[in-house]
């Protein structure tokens, strides 16, 4: 349907531009500090915690649970996130580049040994030039539980705390 209503529009591009138009929304209630506005989502929600915040700069701070951190880890050529898009990437291209347009801000990889685990590590070495050369050396951060996609109630917890210190050193 999505390709139906907007041609050229990719799952991915529409997600990122709904992001957009919530954190548009958020900024104007009266309760929000638009200073300390965070995203956290698991395998899908992973994806679009990492493109939404990459693409969303009011976004300030990031956990991305087993999203796939590579684009060898994951399904990105489906039709719902790039299809055959994917293909027309630069050779080398990879997303420690969505972490570069992160940085500085806090980003937490979520890990479980499914779609990212130590395999993941790379990635984050790549962004890592970036966050320093940006001030956000000490900023890029891995958990990785090990038991699988689905996180544990421990990691959860422990996402949960590590985003709202995050936040509150915004």
């Amino acid at each position: 349907n999505l390709a139906l209503r907007h041609p050229g529009v990719t799952g991915l591009g529409y997600w990122v531009w709904q992001s957009r138009q919530l954190v548009d929304w958020l900024v104007k209630q009266p309760e929000i500090d638009a200073r300390r506005i965070g995203i956290a989502g698991h395998s899908l929600g992973g994806k679009m915690a990492l493109y939404a915040s990459a693409f969303e700069p009011r976004i300030r701070a990031v956990v991305s649970s087993e999203p796939g951190i590579s684009l060898a880890f994951s399904n990105y050529g489906d039709p719902w996130y790039f299809g055959e898009r994917l293909a027309l990437l630069p050779k080398g291209s990879d997303q420690h580049e969505l972490l570069e347009i992160i940085a500085p801000r806090p980003f937490l990889l979520i890990a479980g040994e499914d779609s990212d685990g130590d395999k993941s590590r790379p990635v984050l070495e790549r962004a890592a030039p970036a966050y320093a050369a940006t001030g956000g050396a000490g900023k890029l951060f891995f958990l990785n539980h090990r038991t699988g996609h689905s996180p544990t109630p421990e990691s959860i917890v422990s996402a949960m705390e590590w985003l709202a210190g995050a936040l509150r050193a915004e």
